[in-house]
């Protein structure tokens, strides 16, 4: 029913189906894999609402070229190298993701044959692509910036479905009204991560220009996602960014600024102090409005249901009651989602998927362990303390929404990480930037 009152397919005139052919063989033959995955991998920023060329949605477009730019990127180079440390993770991710696989496979029913064509091509498909283009590990730049620039995208589609008017877009698209609504949008979770993260990256890259304009540019599309974020109602994304971006403020601040410059940190925070106690007024300004969106329907507890309001503790007493009942295979996915990614892999994949979840979680803090002491501030330390504030912002999120089979930036974050990390120094990035 939701489905089908959120989600819309549309056909792209002649023109803008000319301009999206004409950019994926750019990137093919270009081998621009890390533009194509970003691409691919924010397509659920745009909320269940797809546009096709001849029948052909985007999911598949995106995806051929994808795979079409990194296999001409890897025939170019002919060259593939793993980082130097903690090979180890390779064959662990394999193994887990077979067990998974297996559970999602076995069990039969639709819902879990749904679920694993999702990890299938959210999480399995583009991972080795990402290994692929970030041998040359500078381009996570340009991964980045076409990340934002998907995920954006995917946000004016979802309000031209809408058909909110410029004016209203400073209130609630929804309503016309000052107040709190949710967009039309049915995986809410989904599409809110997308938006997170590109708050995230959108910080570094504010960071790495020193241009004004710019620097303007970044900042109002920081609050443009933001703006999706909020109405998305995932809560959970939304608590998370704020976190995380707090701390990679913080930490670029106290980076930036060495200790003998007090006055410059000291007003520097001040500022960001003010400009968080707007952002919280304004939130608690919409918040408390009487006008509100009621999505369709009538009566308060259709809308706790349609909004997925529910108490979590009955998901987590339901997840350890199928933990005690089958403690070492699981349920092979009966369970489903109980919104906590350590109970979910538990109930659902038993002691051994724990066991191989607990290990991928070692590996993620190993990769983050000396992201926030640094020797000096540059580039590098910049992006590695934004995908590692990625994971973290997609880690606090899985507590209570998500678990392992529908979260694949929590992979993907880790990976730019390994890279990023000891395994491929300074002298074997420059050594890249000359190729």
């Amino acid at each position: 029913m939701l489905y089908e009152l959120y989600s819309s397919v549309t056909q792209l005139g002649p023109m803008a189906s000319a301009v999206v052919l004409s950019l994926c063989l750019v990137l093919v033959f270009k081998g621009r894999p890390e533009i194509a995955a970003a691409l691919y991998l924010t397509i659920r920023a745009y909320g269940d609402h797809t546009w096709t060329i001849g029948g052909i949605a985007q999911t598949w477009i995106f995806l051929a070229t994808m795979l079409g730019a990194a296999f001409v990127f890897y025939v170019k180079r002919n060259n593939f190298q793993w980082p130097a440390n903690n090979r180890w993770i390779v064959p662990w991710l394999l193994s887990w993701w077979i067990w998974s696989s297996c559970l999602l496979f076995l069990n039969g029913s639709g819902l879990n044959k749904h679920l694993l064509k999702g990890f299938i091509l959210w999480t399995l498909i583009p991972l080795p692509v990402m290994l692929v283009w970030l041998q040359k590990i500078e381009r996570v730049a340009s991964f980045s910036k076409a990340y934002v620039i998907g995920t954006m995208l995917g946000g004016f589609w979802l309000l031209r479905y809408i058909s909110a008017e410029c004016p209203s877009l400073m209130i609630n698209p929804l309503i016309g009204a000052y107040g709190g609504g949710r967009l039309p949008i049915v995986n809410y979770h989904a599409f809110a991560y997308s938006y997170g993260i590109s708050v995230v990256m959108l910080i570094g890259l504010f960071q790495l220009t020193k241009s004004r304009i710019m620097r303007g540019i970044y900042v109002c599309s920081i609050i443009y996602c933001f703006y999706f974020l909020y109405f998305s109602i995932s809560r959970q994304t939304f608590a998370a960014t704020v976190m995380v971006s707090i701390l990679y403020l913080y930490w670029l601040l106290s980076r930036k600024y060495s200790l003998k410059d007090n006055s410059k940190l000291t007003s520097k925070i001040w500022i960001f102090m003010l400009l968080a106690i707007g952002a919280y007024s304004l939130f608690v300004f919409y918040h408390n409005s009487s006008v509100s969106f009621l999505r369709y329907s009538e009566t308060m507890g259709e809308v706790a249901s349609t909004m997925g309001i529910a108490d979590r503790r009955e998901f987590w007493v339901k997840a350890v009651q199928a933990i005690f009942d089958s403690y070492f295979v699981g349920t092979a996915y009966e369970t489903g989602n109980v919104h906590n990614i350590f109970l979910s892999v538990l109930a659902n994949e038993g002691m051994l998927g724990f066991i191989f979840m607990i290990g991928f979680l070692g590996f993620g803090f190993i990769q983050i362990r000396n992201v926030f002491i640094v020797s000096e501030f540059s580039e590098v330390s910049v992006w590695r303390m934004a995908f590692a504030s990625a994971f973290i912002s997609t880690l606090i999120h899985s507590q209570y929404s998500g678990d392992n089979i529908s979260a694949p930036e929590l992979f993907w974050a880790v990976l730019v990480l390994w890279y990023l990390n000891k395994g491929f120094d300074k002298k074997r990035l420059k050594n890249n930037e000359k190729a």
